[in-house]
């Protein structure tokens, strides 16, 4: 049969049990507003019977009392899980968002400095010098509205390229820079801290005490998601598009990497190329490419532009006739120089951007005839004919614009940019919407509730007190059994 000192076993191991349980309720009112924390929750099991041996006359185990078997987290996988992928998805939209605005200012740009502004200050110019071709005023207004709108084109070329600059300057000689290499620093950095994190809980023999570093490792994989789209799966390994960045035992840590950004992002994992598709990194990625489409639009524009003009102004391009200068000579120059809008300009024939003084706007040729071919040619002054038909170019549609005018292709251009950044910012609302949502639903389930603390925490008190009232009666009938027998 149990004896006496069984008893008292049993009653110190609900006193130490209970104790234990005391001390992790206390441990989750301190952290009642620690970030990223979850409540523990102390399980008590049966201690193992004393069972019943030859020796003994009782056929009976005898029971030992009470002991705390592990300390967990409360925790839903699903929840948890469907919250990382719509933190990576709103990181994405909500850089997306801000880099767009950005963006469509370049490309859209604001009144009189918009250049599609700009474009129709240019064909009124020419539409103007139509009517007063011999006029040399109307001559110098066309010069400074093409110079302005030249130069807007370059601006604006230019402003997509240091934006692009921003985001992932650089090349794989002189070391990739800007946002995308240091959101990649910052995805290597977390994953440096999650392997020496889940290092730490490779050497921990159960989940008691393993709490407060599975917090500290879901903290960070959520940072985590927030750089780049990941997937973790049950035993805790890391990956990105398939590839493993960081195990769940810590024994294995790849380096993301960046491998070209020339076309769109290259991104390189353990040797294999991988992409990324959410957080910041995803935006980049898919901003990048917005970018590199507004840039090539431009491009096109302006080799439209400048093959259009040309093909008209130049006499050895046109194919509806000589053009003529105002002096009467037939002019066999470009209007434009230049390929694309990076460098596109006006001819420094009839306008030297270096001195301003040097302009030439009689050069410009507006006639389609001369009153005689000479000589000396004498000039038709009234003949706005050429000057006309590059004015008309305006409402021409084009093929290589897509089938739009020129005009039609500019706001093309900027519509597309503002319907993605209108797009971004819808979905970025709806990710920080459900992004909360979901972070109330794990609070509401994982964290601490002060109210369920405090009834936990009585419910374990008078468990204690009732232990220790065992204990101390025990001790009595001890001491009077001792003092009896001495008797």
């Amino acid at each position: 049969m149990a004896s006496l000192n069984d008893s008292m076993v049993i009653a110190r191991s609900a006193i130490l049990a209970h104790q234990d349980r005391l001390a992790v309720i206390s441990h989750n009112i301190a952290n009642v507003n620690t970030p990223g924390y979850h409540r523990q929750r102390a399980l008590l099991e049966t201690n193992p019977p004393i069972q019943s041996t030859m020796l003994e006359t009782r056929r009976y185990d005898v029971g030992t009392g009470v002991r705390v078997a592990d300390v967990v987290r409360v925790y839903d996988r699903m929840k948890e899980m469907l919250l990382l992928d719509e933190q990576s998805s709103a990181a994405s939209h909500g850089a997306s968002r801000d880099a767009l605005q950005v963006l469509e200012s370049i490309v859209g740009g604001a009144g009189e400095a918009a250049l599609g502004t700009q474009m129709d200050r240019f064909w009124s110019a020419w539409q103007d010098l139509a009517n007063h071709s011999d006029d040399l005023a109307y001559r110098g207004v066309l010069v400074e509205r093409a110079v302005a709108m030249t130069d807007s084109l370059r601006e604006a070329r230019g402003r997509i390229a240091n934006f692009r600059n921003e985001l992932a300057g650089g090349d794989a000689v002189s070391g990739f820079t800007g946002l995308l290499a240091t959101d990649v620093d910052a995805v290597n950095s977390i994953a440096a801290n999650i392997q020496s994190v889940n290092q730490r809980l490779s050497l921990t023999l159960s989940m008691f005490g393993s709490g407060d570093l599975r917090d500290q490792r879901d903290q960070l994989i959520s940072e985590l998601g927030k750089q780049i789209d990941i997937a973790v799966d049950t035993a805790g390994n890391v990956t990105v598009d398939g590839q493993l960045l960081v195990s769940a035992d810590g024994l294995t840590l790849n380096a993301l990497s960046i491998t070209d950004v020339s076309a769109g992002v290259q991104l390189e994992l353990d040797g294999a190329a991988v992409t990324a598709t959410g957080g910041r990194i995803g935006a980049w990625t898919a901003v990048l490419g917005i970018a590199d489409s507004a840039a090539q639009g431009l491009d096109v524009f302006a080799a439209e532009l400048i093959a259009q003009v040309n093909a008209v102004h130049n006499s050895d391009l046109s194919t509806t006739g000589d053009a003529y200068d105002l002096d009467g000579n037939r002019s066999t120059i470009d209007f434009f120089t230049g390929t694309s809008a990076t460098d596109i300009a006006i001819n420094t024939a009839i306008c030297d951007p270096a001195d301003p003084l040097d302009r030439h706007p009689e050069r410009i040729a507006a006639a389609a005839t001369r009153f005689s071919a000479g000589p000396p040619p004498v000039p038709n002054a009234g003949d706005g004919a050429k000057a006309l038909e590059i004015a008309d170019l305006a409402s021409v549609r084009r093929a290589t614009l897509a089938n739009q005018t020129f005009g039609g292709f500019l706001a093309a251009q900027a519509a597309a940019v503002g319907a993605q950044l209108q797009e971004e910012t819808a979905l970025a609302g709806d990710g920080d919407l459900i992004v909360q949502m979901l972070t109330d639903a794990v609070q509401g389930e994982s964290g601490v509730n002060l109210d369920e603390e405090m009834v936990e925490m009585l419910t374990a008190q008078r468990a204690y007190e009732s232990a220790a009232r065992l204990f101390s009666t025990l001790d009595e009938l001890m001491n009077t059994i001792i003092n009896g027998l001495g008797r």
